[in-house]
């Protein structure tokens, strides 16, 4: 049998076995209370980790232009959408567009194209393997706090939760250290002044 990453059902069983708690067996309409609530822990803690910005979820110059109605479309699974320094427009999110503040609208010129810094919302499953750990730590102690009222009564302790930060934190700096140079324009043009600087 072949050795995969983890999975949000077996997370939710690491949950469920932190307090003592019996397997289940899919999380599809489950129908057991406290497998209900340790998978929108592990929903939440995982919306939450994200959110701060990872190098796997991060994204520079992402273009994003103008629609039929000349509004320029927020990306529905991003949890931060903001223009690059490069841009000179001052755009926030209202409802499902970006606003312009400057001018006080939602419309631009037509074949307007806005590049954007972006953070992205993944499912579990496509999160490296490293943060999908932390992330099981982490909810399976606001878990047990949330159900038995003492987070000391799970399994895990702040211990092995820092413990996997620490893995992930050394799993981002090797990605991000192999691709900081090609993933962005911006940060190329950074990287070759500063080099040729060097060079004199």
């Amino acid at each position: 049998m072949a050795l995969l990453p983890l999975s949000e059902l077996e997370a939710v069983n690491i949950i469920l076995a932190g307090i003592g708690e019996a397997e289940v067996t899919t999380i599809e309409d489950v129908t057991i209370e406290d497998a209900q609530q340790a998978l929108n822990v592990l929903r939440q803690v995982s919306r939450e980790f994200q959110s701060v910005g990872w190098h796997f979820n991060l994204e520079y110059d992402y273009p994003i232009s103008v629609d039929v109605n000349l509004k320029i479309p927020y990306p529905t699974t991003a949890v931060h959408v903001d223009p690059m320094d490069t841009e000179s427009w001052d755009l926030v999110k209202r409802g499902n567009f970006m606003y312009d503040r400057t001018n006080r609208q939602f419309t631009f010129p037509a074949g307007t194209t806005v590049k954007f810094k972006v953070v992205w919302l993944f499912d579990f499953e496509d999160l490296p393997q490293a943060a999908r750990e932390y992330i099981t730590y982490k909810a399976a102690r606001r878990f047990a706090k949330n159900v038995m009222g003492d987070e000391a009564t799970v399994q895990f302790s702040q211990l092995d939760e820092q413990d996997a930060m620490a893995r992930f934190k050394a799993d981002e700096m090797r990605r991000a250290d192999h691709n900081m140079i090609h993933d962005s324009w911006g940060t190329y043009r950074v990287f070759v002044r500063r080099r040729n600087t060097w060079l004199g």
